[in-house]
């Protein structure tokens, strides 16, 4: 992966006015809102998407977290045997994802946002935020 300038993220990180609406908390981004769509024209932006959006991040979190992820016995699939699929969600995060016939697939996901004070009394957020 090409090395991604955090400076460069947070000179270009989105206005509050340029976040959509909210689902989760008080403003969002992600794929294909039109704000998001011209974020990654900034080269560190599109960087990151397509990072995240890789089997390489996969690897790479499955590769830092192998120890704990082999201890765990409820997990949904299988670590060692699974299949990347680039997909995007969207807004309308998909609850329909059928775990007995799709075993072994995995997606990722990247999602910008911004939480006011007192964000979890307004969206039931966990407690710690």
């Amino acid at each position: 992966m090409k090395q991604i300038n955090y400076n460069d993220l947070l000179k270009h990180f989105p206005k509050v006015e340029d976040f959509g609406k909210p689902f989760r908390m008080h403003g969002e981004l992600t794929y294909p809102d039109v704000n998001y769509k011209k974020l990654l024209q900034k080269e560190c932006w599109k960087k990151l998407h397509n990072y995240i959006y890789s089997k390489d991040f996969i690897d790479k979190i499955f590769s830092y977290f192998k120890n704990e992820l082999n201890t765990q016995q409820d997990l949904l699939f299988d670590i060692n045997n699974f299949e990347f699929v680039l997909e995007y969600e969207g807004r309308n995060i998909k609850k329909k994802y059928d775990l007995k016939n799709n075993k072994n697939i995995l997606h990722t996901r990247l999602d910008l946002g911004y939480g006011k004070t007192n964000m979890v009394k307004k969206v039931g957020v966990v407690e710690y935020i």
